[in-house]
């Protein structure tokens, strides 16, 4: 028996020597026992080819004029990828290199700039940068606040200045090996903190980057090995995940690089844009360069070639994708090996770490395979078994923390397009392991609702082993997905009423609220009548004893409560439904003044925005609305802007009502709103104009020209509701016009007294106008005073009054007012104008228009002593015009202007009255005369 031949490990910087140490690892290969002569002969051989290489002076090239670094022979000694010279440090010393070769390496940066610019700064894969987002909500990375101690494995770059002077002068010195065994204690318990470490990685990854644009492929593989080598130092578990983040960067853009090189080289007349369009699938291998093929295969067999488990089956799996240059049909099988290689990994948080690069290549080139996706699942499943797990002395759920990354991932992946047996076997597996919490949690947000119903007996019974905590984080999770599968899929009650069982135990309001939000849907869309009553009076008596528990001074009870009641009518398919339960309406008696008023707006937006189009028809969502818009008047409102807010809600909410032809309904739906908002003024209006308009609908039903008594009823409350809500107005002008509105409204409806008491009130606020109200557009009274002449026109007088009795009514009144105006004067000789053509127009045996059904003056009074009462009118006004005329007359002259414009319109009238009363009233044409 020879010796054992031992060839030493080459020294890769960094780690290994400690790994050596920590491990007991050694190089001894068994399978090189005895067999020195016949190593000693392959030795010779390639010798041989390497002078025979020299002497050429060949390289093999592919197209493009690029060198393949891997097929390079050197004259002295087999050249291995893996190993660097031994007086190199790769990571901590620049490499040396001719100036020919600098120069050469200049020229080929200079030429291919813009592409390995390209590759440097591409966005990374999608799929990557998903699971990269997981890693950092999960864990909530915050690098800068890393300042724990873990153990440095970067060797001599972690020294300290004395240290690094000692280890120069050990180098060239005599002493080297003694140094390095006095110093390798110290190098292996020296310490760094958390965030110096990931910034090492930081490092490592520009390095290797670097390393690539120099053209280094062999410096670029190295560094990626290096850095899947940190995963064996797992001490401190929490760390792994930011650990894995980071290395990940690396391997990803190694495998970028290789890819999107291989691509080039396959197809060498592509642009940069159409490279970059390239996909997986878009690749054939009978169409590629049998040169790139050639470079795809030497990349495959260096990385098998890779000593320690790790780093090759990581690398393997980095470069999976190549295979689409050689031949795409044995990648399934390939990947199914490499995931099955993860139960060669003793550390199992690697282990499942690993098998999430696994599960991403998976996605990336066999989007549709899923067999080794149960695979990983069925393996995690049995490791939860073993008495091993969670070894590590953290708490159960910090150790579950580590995993959910890969369960997130597992789960996403294979929820695609996931059929009725497809997640029926992982359901299987599931409930054959030991059922634990947070792996059900995944499958129910990952997959769809129908999907998670076809299994919900199965769910619910699983849920009721779990401890309370457990089962309602889980309701949260799991009624949801039944409110949205309910309508494919019917629910046995038995299931919401063992859930309400559990529900009944809760003795925390916030904790209550959370689950409340998707069990009062549940119940919605479930019971029917009675049942839901009963259901909801239950939910409101636990409410209420939690309720009795919690201090007003808690907001954040108030504010969960706020988010329950936007969450429910959010998501809710009929939010008219949600408002008519009892219960929704207790909640929101609840709050305190202030926010009771703010939660109150947000039903109705919500409400309002929900259903823009659709009317409201059913009386009982009528009366919830109402009930929370009657919210709003818990506080005091004295900003205009905070009424203009409440008027539009509440407009919008009138808008959306739609009772039919229930008039008297909507009669009384006003009334309503009048008593309780009647503060605001833009709603009384807005509320006299929908009366009016109601009114004129109310015509539409009357048949044949005959007005029912039911009809005249409901008219006549009509007019009296505006007559009796105009006071409620502040403004006298505008109450003024509202009470003449009111009284042509009357009169077009054929209700004589109701119009005549209207246009007297609208005289009396009229005589009370220049005393609280002098700031009015004397022009538009005017305007306004001339359109009720001519209303007056068809307006009768009472029989049982004095003849002209409203004439001379109206007249006294304006006899009474001041004009505030330009010239006064003017506007007393513009209404004697239209008081002189009502008096004429009153004359005539038919008056020019009138109102149907309704007798006017010509009808009424056609005799003498009607004629005789407009006599003494018309002579009151044409004296009263002298009169105006002389006060003028010592006014200026650009006053006088529009008197004399109106005196000559008199002796238009003259000619009327002298002709008409020719034979009668002489003395009337005298006054004109005189």
């Amino acid at each position: 028996m020879s010796d054992k031949i031992v060839i030493k490990e080459k020294d890769y910087d960094f780690f290994s020597r400690n790994r050596l140490k920590k491990y007991h690892q050694t190089t001894y290969n068994p399978l090189k026992e005895d067999r020195l002569q016949k190593k000693e002969s392959v030795n010779n051989a390639f010798k041989i080819i390497s002078e025979v290489t020299n002497k050429t002076k060949n390289n093999i090239k592919t197209e493009g004029d690029f060198v393949d670094p891997l097929s390079k022979r050197t004259s002295s000694q087999l050249y291995n990828p893996l190993l660097r010279p031994q007086q190199q440090q790769s990571l901590f010393f620049k490499k040396e290199e001719s100036l020919v070769d600098q120069n050469k390496r200049v020229v080929i940066i200079k030429d291919d700039k813009n592409s390995r610019q390209q590759l440097s700064d591409e966005v990374q894969n999608i799929l990557w940068e998903q699971i990269r987002k997981d890693f950092m909500k999960i864990f909530d990375f915050k690098v800068q606040d890393l300042k724990n101690q873990v153990i440095n494995p970067f060797g001599q770059s972690a020294l300290t200045i004395d240290e690094k002077n000692k280890f120069k002068q050990a180098q060239s010195g005599s002493n080297k090996m003694e140094y390095e065994q006095s110093s390798q204690q110290k190098i292996q318990n020296q310490m760094i903190t958390m965030k110096s470490y990931i910034d090492y990685l930081s490092d490592m990854h520009s390095k290797m980057k670097k390393k690539w644009n120099e053209q280094d492929k062999v410096g670029t593989l190295q560094i990626t090995i290096q850095a899947i080598k940190l995963f064996n130092d797992n001490e401190q578990p929490k760390f792994s995940p930011y650990k894995y983040v980071y290395i990940m960067d690396i391997l990803d853009s190694f495998s970028k690089f290789v890819f999107q090189r291989m691509k080039k080289l396959a197809f060498p007349t592509y642009n940069a844009e159409k490279l970059k369009n390239l996909t997986f699938f878009d690749i054939s291998g009978s169409n590629i360069p049998e040169s790139c093929q050639e470079i795809c295969k030497n990349w495959l067999r260096k990385v098998s070639s890779i000593r320690e488990l790790v780093p090759r089956i990581y690398i393997e799996a980095a470069l999976l994708p190549i295979n689409y240059f050689i031949d795409s049909s044995n990648i399934q099988q390939q990947l199914l090996k490499l995931s099955y290689q993860s139960r060669s990994i003793g550390d199992y948080i690697n282990s499942i770490n690993y098998n999430i690069f696994i599960l991403r290549i998976g996605a990336e080139l066999l989007p549709k395979e899923k067999s080794h996706i149960l695979q990983q699942l069925e393996d995690f499943f049995y490791y939860m078994h073993q008495p091993q797990f969670n070894s590590t002395g953290l708490i159960g759920e910090e150790y579950m923390k580590l995993f959910e990354p890969f369960l997130l991932t597992a789960f996403r992946f294979y929820s695609e397009n996931c059929s009725d047996a497809e997640f029926a076997d992982l359901f299987g597996l599931f409930t054959k392991s030991n059922q634990h919490s947070a792996v059900l949690i995944q499958i129910i947000q990952s997959f769809s609702p129908q999907l998670i119903c076809s299994s919900a007996r199965e769910i619910f019974k699983i849920i009721q082993s779990y401890h309370v905590d457990h089962k309602f984080k889980i309701y949260n999770l799991f009624i949801p997905k039944l409110v949205k599968s309910i309508q494919n899929q019917p629910l046995p009650n038995e299931i919401l009423n063992l859930i309400w069982l559990d529900v009944s135990e809760v003795n925390n309001l916030t904790v209550f609220l959370d689950i409340l939000v998707p069990y009062i849907e549940l119940v919605n869309k479930i019971f029917k009548g009675y049942k839901k009553t009963q259901a909801f009076q239950l939910i409101i008596e636990k409410f209420n004893q939690l309720f009795n528990s919690v201090e007003n001074s808690e907001m954040h009870v108030f504010e969960k409560l706020e988010d329950f009641i936007k969450t429910i009518l959010s998501n809710c398919d009929d939010v008219g439904e949600i408002l008519t339960i009892e219960p929704f309406f207790q909640f929101i008696s609840f709050f305190p003044p202030q926010m009771k008023v703010s939660v109150s707006k947000k039903v109705l937006k919500l409400f309002m925005e929900r259903d823009r189009q659709e009317k409201i028809q059913d009386p009982l969502a009528i009366h919830a609305i109402l009930q929370i818009a009657k919210n709003l008047n818990e506080i005091e409102y004295k900003n205009p802007e905070e009424k203009k807010e409440i008027f539009d809600l509440l407009e919008n909410f009138f808008n959306k009502i739609d009772f039919g032809i229930d008039l008297e309904q909507i009669l009384n739906f006003c009334t309503e709103i009048r008593s309780s908002f009647g503060y605001i003024q833009e709603i009384i209006i807005y509320l006299i104009e929908k009366v009016n308009s109601l009114s004129f609908f109310a015509r539409s039903f009357i048949k044949n020209n005959k007005q029912s008594k039911k009809i005249t009823g409901f008219l006549q409350a009509c007019i009296a509701f505006c007559y009796i809500t105009i006071p409620m107005i502040e403004d006298n002008f505008l109450q003024f016009k509202l009470y003449v509105q009111n009284s042509q409204v009357a009169l077009l409806h054929n209700l004589i007294s109701q119009s005549e008491s209207a246009f007297k009130t609208a005289l009396q606020i009229l005589s009370e106008i220049p005393e609280q109200q002098q700031t009015i557009s004397e022009d538009l009274l005017k305007n306004f005073l001339s359109n009720m002449v001519s209303f007056l026109i068809v307006l009768p007088e009472n029989p049982e009054n004095d003849m002209l009795y409203i004439f001379q009514g109206f007249l006294n009144i304006l006899n009474l007012y001041k004009w505030q105006g330009f010239c006064p004067e003017y506007y007393q000789l513009c209404l004697i104008q239209d008081f002189l053509i009502y008096l004429c127009v009153q004359m005539q045996q038919n008056l020019p228009y009138h109102i149907d059904g309704v007798r006017s003056n010509d009808k009424l009074f056609n005799n003498k002593e009607f004629s005789d009462a407009i006599q003494v009118q018309v002579e009151g006004l044409v004296y009263k015009c002298k009169e105006i005329i002389n006060v003028s007359i010592s006014k200026q002259y650009d006053q006088r202007v529009f008197i004399y414009i109106n005196y000559f319109n008199l002796y238009l009238y003259k000619y009327f009255f002298s002709f008409f009363y020719l034979f009668q009233y002489y003395n009337i044409g005298q006054l004109f005369i005189n």
